[in-house]
């Protein structure tokens, strides 16, 4: 049997699909149009709603003014097909049922076509945006998820022109500007809780920065190894467990994380550096 192919420009890809392989099926666009006949009393202004969607999604993909004909011919031969099934008259209910396959079918067409020149379009946003959230990493995580992040960030904006309604709203990136942070937010937390080492990395962090302010470099060899920071991370309770996930994970400022745990900044201070060194006692 063969397997069944997706393609990113007719399908819905859930987040934790682009995240980590899983065995869940995309969802397939709805690109199904409904023919109404070959007159209908609306035609006019279904045209021209088709047209001005064009024009709305192109200046966004291709930033030009000019509409590819191919498609608007296409969908009006689709919808304005002789049909035995009665059409609501009033523009606005036949709309109802036109609107979402007629503006999938639209987005699927330009992102089959243009999807190069569409990541282009946003292409200096995207990078702002993904070198912005990734200021607030730690540099070490900054720099093992960055290409992660870039790619989350190009598949969700992506995503976000497939749910876009350009008759809404003109502008795209508002909407793709909140779900890439979103997205990358969603990242950062799940390889904290899907995959330890990321974790353990954190609080490798937490150590080194201990070792370093002492000039103290000599357990190095043995904080990389995984079996010993399962050991150490059993010496933190969870009150210090959380004040270094949310200082080295986070890059929140002992000021910040003192109000998150109803704390004084001095006393976050003080756990933090019992934590250091309850690791370093545990590696020696």
């Amino acid at each position: 049997m063969t397997q069944k192919k997706h393609h990113i420009s007719n399908t819905v890809i859930p987040q934790s699909n682009y995240r980590k392989n899983t065995n869940r099926d995309l969802l397939s666009i709805n690109t199904e149009i409904p023919a109404i006949g070959k007159t209908h009393p609306a035609e006019t202004e279904i045209k021209d709603t088709i047209k001005r969607s064009l024009k709305l999604v192109n200046q966004v993909v291709l930033k030009k003014e000019e509409v590819k004909t191919r498609i608007e011919s296409k969908l009006i031969n689709t919808i304005f097909k002789a049909t035995k099934n009665p059409a609501p008259v009033s523009f606005s209910d036949i709309w109802k049922q036109l609107e979402r396959p007629v503006l999938n079918t639209i987005k699927v067409f330009y992102l089959s076509t243009y999807i190069e020149s569409f990541l282009k379009t946003f292409e200096s946003q995207v990078q702002f945006l993904v070198s912005k959230y990734k200021r607030h990493l730690p540099n070490h995580i900054s720099l093992v998820e960055g290409e992660d992040l870039q790619t989350i960030a190009q598949l969700e904006l992506i995503e976000t022109f497939k749910a876009w309604n350009p008759n809404k709203n003109v502008d795209m990136w508002p909407l793709a500007y909140t779900r890439i942070n979103g997205a990358m937010k969603d990242h950062i937390r799940y390889i904290s809780k899907a995959d330890p080492s990321r974790f353990y990395d954190w609080v490798i962090d937490a150590a080194s920065l201990y070792l370093a302010i002492n000039d103290d470099n000599s357990h190095e060899s043995k904080i990389e190894d995984s079996t010993e920071l399962e050991r150490a991370l059993k010496v933190l309770n969870e009150k210090e467990k959380r004040i270094v996930t949310l200082y080295i994970n986070e890059d929140l400022t002992f000021g910040h994380i003192a109000k998150k745990v109803n704390l004084s900044e001095s006393q976050v201070s003080r756990i933090y550096k019992e934590a250091t060194k309850k690791i370093k006692n545990t590696l020696t």
